[in-house]
């Protein structure tokens, strides 16, 4: 199983892999993290291009200097690809975010941080990656 953490916040990360890990409870899990989102972007290109049939799970921020998650995402709506997942993650609770996010088909849904490890134990059964 893949999980791709993006956010400028390495504190953020800590929290998010140890709740991760705790709500899927899986020996295989691999968690990568990524504090630019643009090097998270060229990560997920050769990663798609070198596992086809390989689905990954990413769990964005918004907010983030320079290239930012609208940015990423903008990148993946061009690819159309049904392996990705994407779960917003951000400490946004601007409606207008939350409209945006839904023209986007790669986003499934839109989470306020913090996470909590119930609902990460409901977000992992709607995911292919979930075994």
């Amino acid at each position: 199983m893949k999980v791709l953490l993006i956010d400028d916040d390495p504190v953020s990360h800590l929290i998010n892999e140890k709740f991760i890990s705790i709500a899927t409870e899986d020996p295989k899990l691999e968690i990568i993290t990524y504090l630019k989102a643009d090097e998270a972007l060229n990560y997920t290109l050769q990663y798609l291009n070198s596992h086809s049939s390989e689905y990954l799970c990413i769990f964005l921020d918004l907010n983030m200097p320079d290239f930012n998650g609208w940015d990423f995402l903008n990148y993946l709506e061009e690819l159309d690809d049904k392996k990705l997942s994407v779960f917003i993650l951000t400490s946004s609770v601007s409606k207008i975010d939350r409209l945006k996010a839904r023209e986007y088909t790669s986003v499934k849904k839109f989470l306020v941080k913090p996470l909590s490890i119930p609902l990460l134990k409901n977000i992992f059964p709607q995911t292919k990656i979930a075994s």
